[in-house]
């Protein structure tokens, strides 16, 4: 699957087949799901940069090409 909302993928957010399944990189109340925090991940790369070295550093990320806007925010959250 992809991670493009579950409900905007099938009809009430239900995959169409009995057969067991792991949503990838979305989240569902229906289903297992495997996703990666985002502001979570920000943070923690934010804190490896800023511990490993006494420069100033710049991260310029075009995000809007490659991730959704609630990803975005997610992620500069964490930063």
């Amino acid at each position: 699957m992809s991670s493009v909302r579950i409900n905007k993928l099938f009809k009430d957010g239900i995959v169409p087949t009995q057969k067991p399944g792991v949503l990838i990189d979305m989240k569902s109340d229906n289903y297992d799901c495997v996703y990666i925090d985002n502001k979570n991940i920000g943070k923690i790369a934010a804190e490896i940069i800023i511990e490993s070295s006494n420069k100033k550093f710049i991260i310029k990320i075009d995000l809007k090409k490659y991730v959704s806007c609630i990803k975005q925010i997610s992620y500069l959250k964490g930063v």
